[in-house]
């Protein structure tokens, strides 16, 4: 007999501790899959894809990227 949705939702959590090898996104907790959620490294540990360019975005609004100027003489 297959799962009802909330019998799937409440039996999620114990699963996904018995999963060897399966590691966390370090900011937001969600499972990470390469080809779902991406996993990059970074000094704060494994992150999904969301959260990496997330951080990335915050980066470059501090320290943006822009073309230098030629100045004529």
């Amino acid at each position: 007999m297959p799962m009802t949705l909330d019998q799937f939702i409440a039996a999620l959590p114990s699963r996904r501790k018995r999963l060897p090898g399966v590691q966390s996104c370090a900011l937001c907790r969600i499972p990470l899959q390469e080809s779902l959620t991406g996993c990059r490294y970074t000094d704060k540990g494994y992150v999904c894809s969301d959260c990496y360019f997330q951080e990335l975005s915050d980066e470059l609004e501090q320290f943006p990227i822009f073309m230098p100027r030629v100045h004529r003489t």
